[in-house]
This record gives C-alpha cells, sequence and structure tokens, in this order.
C-alpha cells in the first residue's frame, strides 16, 4: 500500500539471476498506474479491491500466454500478500506456489472500527476524499512500536536507506482515499471466513515469511 513496483526492482534483479521469469505490475492507485499524482491512492469508484484482485488474473494470464507451460508462483508482499490470499481463493487452481510475505492474521476490533469510519467518510466526504485519522490508525500506530524514531516510517525496515528512499519517492507515502480503506477494510474481514478459506486448493503450496519485528503481521 502506497508504494510502486519499482521499489522491488533489487528483488526482481536477484529472481532473475536465479533463473526465474518476473512480472510485476503497479496495483490501481499505485505507480504509474495513474495519470496524474492525485489520483494516488485511490483505486476505483466502485468495487476498488475486487478489480484490483482481478487485475492479477490479467496478468497471470498474460504470464501463461507468454510462458506457456511454466508453473507460475505468485508472491505478494503486505497488502498485496492480502491480494494474493485472495486470488488464491478465486483462481488458487492457476497457481504452482503461493509466496506471502508480510501478511498478517485475522481481522480484529481496530479493524472493525477501522471499516465503520471509512465507511462513514466515503458517504460523507466521497470515496475519493482522504482521511488522516484512517492514516495514524493505520501507519502511525506502526511506529511506536519503534520509539524514539528518526522518521514517521522507521517501521517500513530495519535499513535506513531504504526508509530514506521510500520518503524521497514521490511515488510512496501518499495518503489513500475513504473508498479505497473501506474497500480494503471489508476485504480483509473477508478473507478469514471459512467459505473464504474453503476455496484455495487443499494442496497449493503456500510459503510464509515476515520481518521479525514488522507491524503488519503482529511483529514476529
Amino acid at each position: 500500500m502506497a508504494e510502486h513496483a519499482g521499489r522491488y526492482a533489487p528483488l526482481a534483479e536477484a529472481l532473475s539471476a536465479a533463473g526465474l521469469a518476473v512480472y510485476a505490475h503497479d496495483h490501481r492507485g499505485h505507480g504509474r498506474s495513474v495519470a496524474r499524482p492525485e489520483h494516488l491512492g485511490h483505486m476505483a469508484d466502485v468495487n476498488g479491491w475486487n478489480r484490483a484482485v482481478e487485475d492479477l488474473r490479467g496478468i497471470n494470464r498474460r504470464v501463461r500466454a507468454e510462458l506457456p507451460g511454466l508453473p507460475i508462483v505468485l508472491l505478494g508482499h503486505s497488502m498485496g500478500s492480502l491480494m494474493a490470499r485472495r486470488f488464491a481463493a478465486s483462481w488458487g487452481a492457476e497457481l504452482a506456489g503461493l509466496a506471502l510475505s508480510g501478511t498478517r492474521g485475522p481481522a480484529g476490533l481496530p479493524e472493525r472500527l477501522g471499516l465503520e469510519l471509512a465507511l462513514w467518510r466515503a458517504r460523507s466526504k466521497g470515496r475519493r476524499a482522504s482521511s488522516r485519522l484512517l492514516q495514524y490508525m493505520s501507519f502511525g500506530d506502526f511506529n511506536r512500536h519503534f520509539r524514539p524514531t528518526r522518521t514517521e516510517f522507521d517501521w517500513l525496515s530495519r535499513d535506513p536507506e531504504q526508509v530514506d528512499a521510500y520518503i524521497a519517492d514521490p511515488l510512496c507515502g501518499f495518503p489513500v482515499s475513504a473508498g479505497c480503506w473501506a474497500d480494503f477494510l471489508a476485504q480483509l474481514v473477508a478473507l478469514d471466513r471459512p467459505e473464504v478459506l474453503a476455496r484455495v486448493p487443499a494442496g497449493l503450496p503456500i510459503y510464509l515469511f515476515s520481518g521479525d519485528r514488522d507491524p503488519v503481521g503482529g511483529r514476529g
């Protein structure tokens, strides 16, 4: 969330050097997917999250067309890991493996309260409106576990150069729209429903990994 695919170029280069073909894209409302900077952080006026997950299937179809017969592993990090989990529940049979980096457990009371706040904000100010309170409830709370802090994004990485690169990047750290928050939090609540989990193919290999202090995954 609030990043772009270009930040992961070193990862793509390392995987390519290991013999893998790598495809990456900017999610809706992120990176080069937007025509103007002020559109950053807003996925769509209707069903933004579902459309973003459907975009993943479009990428998957392109990979299958360009590299027929090769096994496909879907790697998702942080917010992308939640999208990858939703993809696996809908089209998991199209994957040979699922890798989830920095994902999280079930939604709790803060997320459910955040959803109500996002829905109210979207109704009262419009889906494209931003919300400082929602932003603080997410990222602001993350940073408090790293006091004394050097920046507002110390939680992002133990590598200060990565933190500084994020802050200096005009395509990172932007506010996310109320509509995007509402869609995201609604899907976060839905992800762990038994009927959703049951649709993930039982034989799909899944690899989980996380930073040992990553606040998204409960700091370990």
